[in-house]
């Protein structure tokens, strides 16, 4: 198999990096905040946004406690394209943006 040279990180990269470094040093919830119908507790755990990504432009945007919730996949992907939804539990859980 030929060897190829790994792409430099570019300034999007350097940020996610940064974010997910954020994120594990965060005393997050370890099981589902959303518990919509069909939620799996604790397993398949993921950070939801309160915008999609491309609405942040900072690590520490993207990490504010205010702008992330923990959620299972099957609640994450019922809030994610149901902006009125995704409004609902985030105020609920976080409050006004």
């Amino acid at each position: 198999m030929k060897k190829t040279p790994l792409n430099k990180v570019g300034k999007k990269g350097r940020e996610n990096l940064k974010y997910k470094s954020m994120i594990k040093k965060m005393d997050l919830p370890q099981t589902c905040e959303v518990q919509l119908s069909g939620c799996l507790g604790g397993m398949y755990l993921t950070i939801a946004h309160r915008h999609k990504r491309s609405h942040y432009k900072t690590a520490e945007e993207l990490a504010d406690i205010k702008q992330i919730i923990v959620a299972c996949a099957p609640c994450h992907m019922e809030i994610e394209d149901n902006k009125e939804l995704t409004k609902f539990v985030f105020e609920k859980l976080r409050g006004e943006e």
